[in-house]
């Protein structure tokens, strides 16, 4: 059985609790970057980061938690618009 399409190339992959059950923002990591796929594997946030937090900040506030150096947090948008 197997519901995606998207597992050899990424190490790590974390469906983010979301509103749209149809079209869910999954954590993905790559070369040891992390970054957010769809779930058809379009890369929605480039895998630029140390880390994304797998907390509640999609669903309650259509952000993502993420870091470059594992110290300072930021929130970021689906455009990777900085907060």
């Amino acid at each position: 059985n197997k519901q995606f399409k998207i597992y050899p190339q990424y190490e790590y992959l974390f469906v983010l609790e979301s509103r749209d059950r149809q079209n869910p923002m999954i954590v993905a990591v790559k070369n040891d970057k992390f970054g957010i796929i769809d779930i058809d594997g379009n890369v929605v946030i480039p895998f630029e980061y140390s880390d994304i937090k797998r907390n509640y900040s999609w669903k309650l506030g259509k952000m993502f938690e993420v870091t470059k150096d594992n110290q300072t947090y930021y929130y970021v948008d689906i455009n990777n618009k900085t907060y």
